[in-house]
């Protein structure tokens, strides 16, 4: 009584349920089981207006102090574009609006003989997403700003 049934050559196997098993499998089932909530979201709560982006590039130019727009030269130019494209970033942060990604990019081009095109736009949803651009006349360049606004659902 091996558990080997030499008559077929096969091996039998008996289970038995011990006690804390039996326990164990009771306690199991009487744990309701987790509720969880769908998180996926296909509409924003709340959708960006140019008009709201158009407020960001006020807020942040208007603030803009007047030694500053008197750059004279390229490199502090491109400074203040990467300062200012920051604060717009960080101004559109404080929209509050969720689900949304900024993209916020400067263009610093000098007056002096240079031409420049530039045409970029980032994939979007016309339902959902919005865009807004303004430009910065200075005495040696212009900077343009485009700061784009794209829900991830």
């Amino acid at each position: 009584s091996s558990g080997i049934n030499a008559e077929y050559g096969q091996m039998s196997v008996h289970q038995i349920k011990s006690e804390a098993s039996i326990e164990s499998q009771t306690a199991r089932k009487k744990r309701p089981a987790p509720q969880y909530e769908n998180s996926y979201q296909m509409e924003p709560d709340k959708k960006p207006t140019r008009k709201d982006l158009s407020n960001v590039f006020d807020k942040v130019l208007s603030a803009l102090d007047p030694a500053e727009k008197a750059a004279l030269d390229f490199n502090s130019s491109k400074a203040l574009a990467q300062d200012l494209v920051n604060k717009m970033r960080d101004e559109c942060h404080n929209l509050g609006l969720t689900r949304y990604r900024y993209i916020c990019l400067a263009t610093t081009i000098t007056k002096y003989g240079t031409s420049a095109q530039q045409a970029s736009r980032q994939l979007w949803d016309h339902n959902r997403d919005t865009w807004e651009e303004t430009s910065l006349k200075l005495p040696t360049c212009d900077i343009y700003f485009q700061v784009y606004c794209i829900y991830l659902d």
